[in-house]
């Protein structure tokens, strides 16, 4: 069986700019939760 995994992460900034910069400062184990993952088994 293979499992894909994959994750939703929502930021707030003022502009275009400031969103991707601020994604990139997110990406990290400690911010997010085990929920925030969805796990779909692949046909």
């Amino acid at each position: 069986m293979k499992y894909t995994a994959s994750l939703t992460l929502t930021v707030e900034a003022e502009d275009e700019a400031g969103a991707r910069q601020e994604f990139k400062n997110k990406i990290g184990a400690s911010d997010f939760d085990s929920d925030s993952i969805d796990v779909e088994e692949e046909a």
